[in-house]
C-alpha cells in the first residue's frame, strides 16, 4: 500500500529544552482548529464490508471493526500537537497543542506490530447504542489513539518508527493542516467494538475530541452516528447500512454545548498517598486504561521506579511490583513513578506501558509535607557511643503565592522564604513543565532563622516565562546543614495572567 507520510514528514526534536519551552509556551496567536467527525469512509477490498465496517472472528468474539477518520475543516486552523520528555526512562511524553496553554493529554508509543509510532491519546471514541429513543449504551469501542498525521491514503505508514528507548527521542511534533484528514484502516489492533451474541439495529456513534480537552472552534460537529444492522449471532456474522436516520444525531444536536464534552480521562496511571518512607502509596491505571479493557479479560501490570528529585532518571525498583509501595530509605531525597501496562487479551496495542506523574520528593518517616507542596526528604543524624544523639530538625517553608502573575515574575521575579534551626545553605530553582528549569538562587544562613531570597530570572527564561497564559511551575527549595544534613522541598506554583 502506498505511504501514509512522505519521508521526514514530520519534524523530530533534537534538543528537549527548546522543544519543550515551546510547547509550553503556545503561541497566543494560533488559529484554533475545526476538529470534526467524518462519516466512515468507504474502504474497498475488504470481504463482507459495509462501507468500511466488517465482521469478524476472534475466537468466540465477534468483532465490528471499522475505519477511523478525523477532519481538520478548512475553515480553521492547522492542528498540530508536540510531545515531550526530559530522557528515554519515561515511557509516555506529556502531549501540548501550539496556541493552548498547559497539558492537553498525553502521548504513549504502541509496539503493535502492525504499526509503532507515537499515539495521542483519548481523542477519537466509538460507542454503540440501540436504536431508539432511550440510546442506551451497548457497547464501547477498543480505539487507542491517533498518530495525527495527514493522510488520505488507507495502511498508512508510522509516523515515527524508531524505538522510543533511543537516546535522542525525547520529542516529537505531528500536524494535521487545514482541509486535511487522518485516517486509520479497520484492520488496525485495537479498533473495534465487541458484539457477540448482537442481532438487531443499532447506531454506531463515533466522537471526537470528546473531552474537549484540545482546543478548537467548538463541539458542535464533535459528534455523527450512522444506523447500522448487525447479526453477530449467525453462522457467518454480518453488517450493513440502514437508512435510517440515526436518533442521536438530532439528540446531540440539541444538547446543551456545556454537554456536548464528555468527562476528561486520567491517560496516565495515577499514584495516590503521601511519599514518605514506611506510608503506603498506591497506583491506579486512571480511567482510559480502565475504559479500554472493556470486553476483555485484562491484567494490570505494575512496577514501581525510582527517579531522581526531578522525576526523570528513573530505574525499576527490584521486587515492587504490586500496585501500593511503601517507600524505603532509599527513596529519600527521590520520586516515585508508578508505571502500569494493560495486558489485555486478544490485542496487543495497549499492552504498551505507561508512567505516572512522579510523585513529590520522598520525605523522612518523622517529616511533614509543607501546606499545599510537596514531600520533603534527607534529614536525620546521630551520636555515636554514649554521646547524647545530635538530632537536628531541618525545616523549610515557601511562602509564595499560590497564583503567581506571569507579569510580576518577569518584572520582579520571585520571593521565598526559607526556615533552618541552624546555620544552613539553601538553593532554590523554578522548574518548569518536563523539567526545563527557569532560574535558580542560592544562599545561607549564617544561623538559625529564616530569611527571605528574591529570585530574578534571566532575559531567556523572562521571554519564555512571558509567552504563558496559564499553567504551572514547581518551585524547589534545597536545604543543607553545615553538619551534613538534608532537606527538600517543592511548591506547585498556578500562574495566572
Amino acid at each position: 500500500m502506498p505511504s501514509k507520510f512522505a519521508p521526514k514528514k514530520w519534524a523530530f526534536v533534537a534538543a528537549f529544552s527548546v522543544a519543550a519551552l515551546f510547547a509550553m509556551a503556545g503561541n497566543a496567536m494560533a488559529a484554533l482548529p475545526n476538529i470534526t467527525q467524518a462519516p466512515a469512509p468507504a474502504w474497498d477490498g475488504l470481504p463482507g464490508s459495509a462501507q468500511g465496517f466488517s465482521m469478524v472472528k476472534v475466537g468466540g468474539q465477534v468483532q465490528l471493526q471499522f475505519p477511523a477518520q478525523i477532519n481538520v475543516g478548512s475553515d480553521g486552523g492547522k492542528l498540530e500537537i508536540s510531545g515531550s520528555r526530559k530522557d528515554t526512562t519515561v515511557n509516555t511524553m506529556d502531549a501540548f497543542q501550539a496556541g493552548v496553554s498547559g497539558v492537553v493529554g498525553s502521548l504513549q508509543y504502541n509496539f503493535d506490530p502492525s504499526h509503532q509510532h507515537w499515539h495521542y491519546l483519548a481523542l477519537d471514541r466509538y460507542d454503540l447504542r440501540t436504536h431508539d429513543p432511550s440510546l442506551t449504551l451497548v457497547a464501547r469501542d477498543q480505539k487507542t489513539g491517533f498518530c495525527l498525521v495527514e493522510s488520505v491514503q488507507i495502511n498508512p505508514t508510522d509516523c515515527q518508527k524508531n524505538n522510543p528507548n533511543v537516546v535522542g527521542n525525547n520529542a516529537v511534533v505531528e500536524t494535521i493542516n487545514p482541509g486535511k484528514n487522518d485516517i486509520y484502516d479497520p484492520a488496525k489492533d485495537g479498533q473495534y467494538i465487541d458484539v457477540t451474541g448482537l442481532n438487531g439495529t443499532y447506531e454506531f456513534v463515533q466522537w471526537v475530541n470528546y473531552d474537549c480537552r484540545l482546543g478548537d472552534k467548538g463541539p458542535n460537529g464533535h459528534s455523527w452516528a450512522i444506523t447500522l444492522n448487525i447479526n453477530a449471532t449467525a453462522a457467518t456474522p454480518t453488517v450493513s447500512v440502514n437508512g435510517a436516520t440515526p436518533i442521536w444525531n438530532g439528540y446531540y444536536a440539541g444538547l446543551p454545548t456545556a454537554q456536548k464534552c464528555l468527562a476528561p480521562e486520567t491517560t496516565r496511571p495515577t499514584v495516590s498517598g503521601t511519599a514518605q518512607v514506611g506510608n503506603v502509596v498506591s497506583s491506579a491505571p486512571g480511567s482510559w486504561l480502565t475504559r479500554m479493557t472493556t470486553g476483555t479479560n485484562a491484567v494490570f501490570d505494575y512496577q514501581w521506579r525510582r527517579c531522581d528529585s526531578t522525576g526523570w532518571a528513573c530505574a525499576d525498583i527490584p521486587g515492587a511490583t504490586a500496585a501500593s509501595y511503601i517507600p524505603t530509605d532509599a527513596d529519600l531525597g527521590k520520586t516515585l513513578r508508578a508505571r502500569v501496562t494493560g495486558d489485555f487479551a486478544g490485542t496487543s496495542e495497549q499492552g504498551t506501558p505507561q508512567d505516572s506523574e512522579a510523585t513529590p520528593i520522598v520525605a523522612d518517616a518523622s517529616t511533614t509535607a509543607p501546606p499545599g507542596g510537596g514531600g520533603g526528604g534527607g534529614g536525620g543524624g546521630g551520636g555515636t557511643g554514649n554521646n547524647q544523639p545530635n538530632i537536628i530538625s531541618l525545616t523549610a517553608a515557601l511562602k509564595s503565592s499560590k497564583a503567581v502573575s506571569v507579569r510580576r515574575l518577569t518584572k520582579s521575579g520571585l520571593n521565598a522564604r526559607a526556615h533552618c534551626s541552624q546555620a544552613c545553605k539553601v538553593t532554590f530553582s523554578l522548574v518548569g513543565r518536563g523539567g526545563v528549569k527557569l532560574g535558580k538562587l542560592s544562599g545561607k544562613l549564617s544561623k538559625a532563622g529564616s530569611k527571605t531570597f528574591t529570585m530574578r530570572l534571566s532575559s531567556k527564561a523572562k521571554k519564555v516565562v512571558g509567552r504563558f497564559h496559564g499553567g504551572t511551575l514547581t518551585l524547589w527549595l534545597y536545604v543543607k546543614s553545615y553538619d551534613g544534613q538534608q532537606q527538600t522541598v517543592s511548591r506547585v506554583l498556578n500562574l495566572r495572567v
